[in-house]
């Protein structure tokens, strides 16, 4: 077996995404003259590595949108109440799969 092959091999299972170590990370124009940079700082996932069916490799992920952090203190940039916080847009889900 390849060094590559044992690599992918070694790393077959699933993971829980560590808020810890990761960052969900954006960048908006503003005006069209600046750019906004945020992150958001509550959410939660998992990736599923699946060596011998590549094509059931998979990630989710839920963030909380009131999360959102652009660091403007003043908050002029998207924040709750103004940003999309009702009940039924309060996180941003997300996920993959192999599309044959």
């Amino acid at each position: 077996m390849s060094d590559t092959a044992q690599a992918i091999s070694d790393l077959t299972g699933e993971y829980v995404i560590d808020p810890a170590h990761t960052r969900i990370g954006f960048v908006a124009r503003h005006a069209m003259v600046t750019k906004v940079r945020g992150s958001f700082t509550e959410f939660a996932g998992t990736v599923r590595l699946d060596e011998e069916i590549p094509a059931n490799s998979s990630a989710q992920i839920v963030i909380k949108v009131h999360s959102i952090d652009t660091g403007n203190a003043d908050g002029r940039h998207p924040r709750p109440p103004d940003g999309p916080t009702r009940a039924d847009h309060s996180a941003l889900l997300g996920a993959t799969h192999h599309r044959p």
